[in-house]
């Protein structure tokens, strides 16, 4: 989180940070840019702009049309920011004055700042042959499994990254996992199963996570420095230990520096996929976000838009209050849609849809029999005639 010199800011920050650290972590880049406008502008940090701004020194509304000229023509215009990113950091900004006692007339805002208006992009969602072409061709078993988790349990990449190894219950069928509410976005409890084909891959990796080799260099935390030495390296498991980070990496110890390293690592795949980017945008078609997108729309298609909603986590579904048996058994019915790369359960699959299939001919054909036997029957006893 950007530290910035003013104390009111920082103070402000550190509030929303026992609510949120991700959303600190994010205003505090919002007005680190203010800060550094604030003192090219007027010459003088946020604290005194602060003190102005309430005794009237300084007029509000000319200092966010100010503000809002500069970042069009500086970082709009030159796609440093998206539109929606400046309409975010003007809505942070305002929320820092008024914490600070500094009123804003909504209206006459609206009167006199002119914000720019969001180009919403069409965008098509990821199909599930593009998931399986990208874990074909994921060579690293880590990326691997961490795309096969959100493209299958529609966890946002963060929440995927803070999961320990408590958090999974593998004696439970099907395998349960469990997202804390501290580490959730929506402060919630809550929990999902995984797939055969997830549980199978997420094993792998733990098998490769912890097995015992030897290591000719480590870093060393205390010099900062890497040491080049034959190290005969035997992993322990430890139910704090987060799933999706390598074992004995001093550097990787925190989830936002796992997330930079997998968000590259995974750009990087793309790139040599040849993935296109967006029109006017330097984002991808598609992100790690995409997953959790397509794990909504490929329950919804199936006409279970509740369990979705549930799935996913979101609050406003009937499944929250529905008994475990029942979530479970929706599941089962979903799960080969999110099944990737297990050949054998889709050759399976095929084999028992073709044994039904037959099975649908026989009593087909069974009833047929019946029918016309009791035409028969109803012939010789006159009861119908036939007719002529």
């Amino acid at each position: 989180m950007a530290r910035l010199q003013s104390k009111f800011a920082n103070d402000f920050l550190e509030q929303l940070g026992n609510v949120n650290t991700g959303s600190a972590r994010t205003v505090s880049v919002h007005l680190a840019d203010f800060e550094q406008f604030v003192r090219t502008e007027y010459r003088k940090g946020l604290d005194s702009l602060l003190e102005e701004l309430k005794s009237g020194k300084i007029d509000l509304y000319e200092l966010f049309s100010k503000f809002v000229t500069y970042e069009v023509r500086e970082k709009v215009q030159k796609n440093f920011i998206s539109t929606k990113t400046l309409n975010q950091r003007v809505k942070h900004i305002k929320h820092f004055l008024e914490a600070n006692d500094v009123t804003i007339n909504q209206t006459k805002f609206k009167m006199k700042i002119k914000l720019p208006k969001e180009i919403k992009r069409e965008k098509e969602g990821i199909t599930k042959d593009q998931v399986r072409e990208i874990l074909a061709a994921c060579d690293d078993i880590r990326l691997k499994t961490y795309v096969m988790f959100l493209a299958s349990s529609g966890w946002r990449a963060s929440e995927a990254l803070s999961m320990q190894l408590q958090d999974i219950d593998f004696d439970r069928n099907p395998v349960r996992v469990n997202l804390r509410g501290e580490n959730a976005k929506t402060r919630t409890d809550r929990h999902t199963y995984l797939t055969q084909e997830t549980v199978t891959q997420l094993k792998s990796w733990l098998d490769f996570k912890y097995r015992e080799r030897t290591i000719k260099q480590y870093y060393d935390k205390n010099t900062g420095k890497i040491v080049y030495k034959v190290l005969h390296l035997k992993p322990v498991k430890r139910p704090d230990d987060y799933v999706f980070m390598p074992y004995h990496d001093e550097l990787e110890t925190t989830v936002e520096y796992a997330y930079k390293n997998l968000s590259r690592r995974f750009g990087e795949l793309l790139d040599r996929m040849n993935v296109k980017f967006r029109r006017d945008s330097k984002r991808r078609e598609v992100s790690l976000h995409s997953f959790r997108h397509f794990v909504y729309t490929t329950i919804d298609g199936l006409g279970q838009n509740q369990f979705a909603e549930y799935f996913i986590g979101h609050s406003n579904s009937t499944y929250w209050r529905k008994p475990e048996s029942e979530k479970i058994a929706t599941f089962l019915k979903i799960e080969p849609y999110l099944t990737f790369m297990d050949v054998a359960a889709l050759e399976a699959k095929g084999a028992d849809m073709e044994t039904k299939t037959e099975q649908v001919m026989v009593e087909n054909l069974s009833l047929k029999q019946q029918v016309d036997e009791l035409y028969r029957v109803l012939y010789a006893q006159g009861i119908i005639k036939k007719e002529a």
